[in-house]
């Protein structure tokens, strides 16, 4: 045993944030703590690493010099202090330790962060860089215990493959909040669910727990459906028992055999009412309704096969240049999943495609007959002073619609009278996500959909996409969610698109079975896409014979370069 915690109880004043939080962390154990958004997992968190010790209940500790290190979703840092410092002093490392240094250093670089890098102010790092130092740090100092609060937070794809690595061989204990579930299931041996009535640990990754759930669930019915079975037999036994015996006792007068049989009655009576009160006071409580969405209110899609064109797109910023000749074709029905490193470009596409930017070069040719719908991360589309119910109804839905759709989305009761700006984060995610879907668009975009919502939520989110009827194009990180949704690939890469006609397994196989991508593989599906782009344009009858020339002589150079790699 490395801690034991026994009912622990948290309250902000007189809210009640968690009650009855018990649960056992053995040394080397690798433990994710999951529950809904605003259940208390980070003041957990906080507690258990001292960060506050306003609390009830008891944390038992077999070494009190245990080391550890906790790492948090912000860096408390004053904005001017250069980043080389903070994370000296993050270490302990002091000026005169070069040896420190030196290892530092190597970490940090390996990382990916450069020398100028570490010459910069805290505040002119970007979230991703921010998680990086706290990586560093954990590598650094190698604690028996390391803690760490949503640590895959702004991390690229590379990057959380990193962490990754280093959490899957890290030898110490770990405690972590996180709704990256591909991370819960590669890394985690423990599972703790949080609630607001208290905790329930369950041994082994992700995919365990959901099976193990699954299991107490049936289970759960099961007995539910007895206890109702077992309640209505003894009521209505209890029913006919009370009136035989009043029948009984009315015609028995002084007749006294028909007296004792009145009473055996009511002895039988009065046995089976006891049985009905001990079956009440250990009753088997229903099992909470597995939540799904329904989007048959949505009616049907576009017919089109193609709902956007995407030729020859181009963006810089000054002399800065973020995409160059992006060719797409958007075809109905498909879900294009779009990854990328940080900065290099995936949301300002989005904003071309969506057309919220029309500073660009090249085109984008919407089908006429299509719509989009563009969830964004600051939730643009909602109006803070509306309530949620009024804010769904403005798509078109009835009260009733609304409240089943948001319940799905697990905004219920009384909540969806609540103010837009009395919403949290993730709140807000999910009535804009909802939103955006029930405006029946046929071009879906999503911008870093998952960021907030809890591992539940993500799921019912999921579900709701796979029954969607149009296309879908977003960006993610959430390597579970891309596996689950995804038909399409595509990977912006030193400022040009590289299309992957496959899932993200395919994808996985073809460009990243090395750590690297190899020039002359990056090159021959770089002019697949743009072969599949050509291809389109020329069955198109409307093009004029100048830009078929054009195309056809585009055509014939592509199947060149292609032959040449293929001899490769």
């Amino acid at each position: 045993m490395l801690l034991r915690v026994e009912g622990l109880t948290k309250y902000y004043n007189i809210k009640k944030i968690f009650e009855k939080i018990d649960f056992l962390i053995n040394e080397g154990e690798k433990t994710a703590i999951i529950g809904v958004n605003g259940v208390g997992k980070s003041t957990l968190l906080n507690i258990v690493a001292g960060a506050d010790r306003e609390y009830e209940g008891s944390i038992y500790w077999q070494d009190k010099d245990l080391s550890i290190f906790y790492g948090t979703q912000e860096l408390n840092i004053p904005p001017d202090t250069l980043v080389l410092d903070f994370v000296m002093k993050s270490c302990s490392i002091d000026a005169e330790d070069s040896e420190g240094q030196g290892m530092l250093l190597k970490i940090l670089k390996e990382l990916g962060l450069a020398d100028k890098d570490l010459q910069k102010r805290c505040c002119e790092l970007s979230g991703g860089m921010q998680t990086k130092l706290i990586l560093a740090a954990a590598i650094y100092l190698q604690p028996q215990l390391l803690i760490l609060d949503e640590p895959n937070n702004h991390l690229d794809m590379e990057q959380l493959q990193q962490l990754e690595e280093f959490l899957k061989d890290y030898k110490g204990t770990l405690i972590m909040v996180t709704h990256d579930r591909k991370l819960l299931d590669n890394v985690c041996t423990k599972i703790i669910e949080m609630s607001t009535a208290g905790s329930k640990t369950y041994s082994g990754n992700y995919t365990s727990y959901t099976v193990q759930k699954e299991i107490e669930l049936k289970e759960q019915q099961g007995k539910y459906e007895n206890y109702v079975r077992e309640r209505k037999s003894l009521i209505e036994n209890i029913r006919q028992r009370r009136s035989w015996f009043t029948a009984a006792h009315d015609a028995a007068g002084q007749n006294d055999f028909a007296r004792a049989r009145a009473k055996k009655q009511a002895k039988v009576m009065k046995a089976k009412e006891r049985a009905l009160e001990r079956l009440e006071s250990s009753k088997a409580e229903r099992p909470k309704d597995v939540q799904t969405v329904n989007l048959s209110l949505l009616g049907a899609a576009s017919e089109a096969v193609i709902l956007a064109r995407v030729e020859a797109v181009g963006k810089s910023y000054g002399s800065h240049k973020i995409l160059q000749d992006i060719n797409l074709i958007i075809r109905n029905k498909e879900r294009y999943c779009l990854l990328g490193e940080n900065g290099s470009g995936k949301t300002t596409l989005l904003n071309i495609i969506s057309g919220v930017d029309s500073n660009y070069s090249g085109a984008v040719k919407l089908n006429p007959s299509a719509s989009i719908g563009y969830y964004r991360q600051l939730h643009e589309n909602l109006k803070l002073d509306r309530e949620i119910l009024e804010e769904i109804r403005d798509t078109g839905v009835s009260a009733n619609e609304a409240r089943l759709l948001l319940g799905s989305f697990l905004i219920r009761g009384n909540d969806v009278f609540k103010k837009i700006n009395q919403l949290s984060i993730g709140e807000r995610s999910r009535i804009s996500i909802l939103k955006t879907i029930l405006q029946k668009p046929d071009l879906l975009i999503l911008d870093e959909p998952t960021n907030h919502l809890d591992v539940y939520t993500r799921e019912v989110f999921e579900d709701a996409l796979l029954q969607y009827d149009g296309a879908i194009l977003f960006v993610s990180h959430d390597r579970y969610f891309i596996e689950k949704i995804a038909t399409k690939v595509l990977r912006l890469q030193e400022n040009r698109l590289v299309e992957y006609p496959g899932d993200y397994s395919y994808y996985i196989e073809k460009s990243q079975g090395s750590k690297t991508i190899d020039t002359d593989t990056e090159n021959k599906m770089r002019l697949e896409t743009e072969l599949s782009y050509v291809n389109g344009r020329l069955a198109d009858p409307r093009i004029s014979p100048e830009e078929k020339a054009e195309l056809e002589a585009r055509y014939f150079a592509i199947c060149r370069e292609l032959r040449y790699y293929s001899k490769i």
